[in-house]
């Protein structure tokens, strides 16, 4: 007598084979996650990527905010933040991208419209 036989009905007989196969591939070979990254930034270059990857283990290294790992962390933390500044700015140079625009006649421009504005409405 088989295993199968003890269900009367179609549906139990197979939901019976579903589930013992399920659990061999699940015994022999696991699903696992997996995490996709998106596309890399543009700016990024090799010894950035290397730098945030040092950066990643030391965070992972420390459990608290004391000692030497955290002080180690930290440093990492600046240089990856200075790193990834220059490579912006090369990646910015290289692409031909205008330099930053001039915020102070911006905000001069901005000031007198609004001087401007609040002078019609004292009228009204």
């Amino acid at each position: 007598m088989q295993v199968c036989e003890i269900f009367d009905s179609v549906d139990g007989v197979y939901w019976l084979c579903s589930k013992l196969f399920a659990d061999v591939i699940e015994e022999h070979a696991p699903l696992t996650r997996k995490f996709i990254r998106g596309n890399q930034a543009p700016y990024m270059n090799s010894k950035l990527r290397k730098a945030i990857n040092v950066k990643n283990m030391l965070k992972r290294r420390y459990n608290t905010k004391s000692g030497e790992s955290w002080e180690n962390y930290r440093k990492q933390t600046y240089a990856v933040v200075r790193l990834r500044k220059e490579s912006k700015r090369i990646h910015n140079l290289r692409k031909g991208a205008p330099k930053q625009k001039n915020f102070k006649i911006f905000g001069i421009t901005f000031n007198l419209v609004q001087c401007c504005q609040g002078k019609t409405k004292d009228r009204m």
